[in-house]
């Protein structure tokens, strides 16, 4: 049983976590509602890193070089081998430079550098250092007691990952260290199955459909992540303004989301990018 002390410093511990929230809120709400002054200058790769994982593919590499052998795993796969890096670069980066623009950032390419450099003191250098498509199998299993029997089924479905690395720094930082940050998000087959025991023989089966990936999911998921991980920069900038205008000897509880639809900030969970060193 709880006395009453304990309660109260319950209480007066809530009170305190809330009061924090609330003041980590506000600080962000200021950043979200000034105008936004910077602009972004933006370099993107040339070409996509693709790594076929599965390891059920046989190949004869006692007379092939290391690039002969990546090339063959690439030819031996569903996906990678029909992706146009072009075209997936050209969505993925589009789509990054339209956000940014719709969360109020001007956006300057690589060809625009010395117009950049007149423009901003203050702005900030992204580079989209490197993406990796990963073909892999996935495992699902679906399992379940029918009739006091146990079955289970278990399929390898195609699954596609995608890895991002992005270096970022702001121009009139002293130093100019670069923060890396990193992202990864994946795509698969769909299955839907279900078991059906049949009511005069008390058979079991599981029936099923796999809808299977193609390539324009794929490069709808470049268009996706390319808007997704324009917001998480936005929510990194955000963050770093959070952290740089706390008061003195506090430090942020939470890594906060900007939803630019409903302009409502939430806990932003996972939802974000990973800090890597440089």
């Amino acid at each position: 049983m709880k006395t009453r002390n304990t309660i109260s410093l319950l209480l007066l511990a809530s009170l305190a976590a809330l009061s924090s929230c609330n003041i980590e809120k506000q600080i962000a709400k200021q950043f979200i509602q000034q105008p936004v002054a910077d602009e972004v200058l933006m370099f993107s790769p040339y070409y996509v890193f693709k790594s076929n994982l599965k390891e059920d593919i046989e190949l004869d590499t006692s007379a092939l070089t290391d690039e002969e052998i990546h090339q063959r795993r690439i030819d031996s796969s569903v996906l990678l081998k029909e992706i146009s890096d072009s075209v997936f670069l050209s969505k993925y980066v589009n789509s990054y430079i339209e956000e940014m623009k719709a969360l109020g950032y001007e956006v300057y390419t690589e060809d625009f550098v010395s117009e950049f450099m007149n423009r901003s003191d203050s702005g900030y250098v992204i580079h989209i250092a490197q993406l990796e498509l990963e073909e892999y199998y996935m495992e699902y299993v679906d399992e379940e007691y029918i009739g006091g029997r146990y079955f289970k089924t278990e399929f390898d479905l195609n699954a596609l990952n995608l890895n991002s690395w992005f270096e970022l720094y702001r121009v009139n930082e002293t130093e100019r260290r670069k923060q890396v940050l990193f992202a990864s998000h994946y795509i698969s087959d769909n299955l839907y199955g279900s078991y059906t025991q049949y009511f005069f023989t008390g058979e079991v089966d599981y029936e099923y459909t796999i809808d299977s990936m193609k390539t324009e999911d794929v490069y709808e998921l470049a268009s996706y992540l390319g808007g997704l991980y324009a917001s998480y920069t936005y929510d990194y900038i955000l963050n770093k303004y959070l952290m740089n205008n706390m008061p003195e000897g506090r430090h942020p509880k939470t890594y906060w989301h900007y939803n630019r639809y409903n302009k409502r900030l939430y806990p932003a969970g996972e939802d974000r990018f990973e800090l890597l060193d440089e």
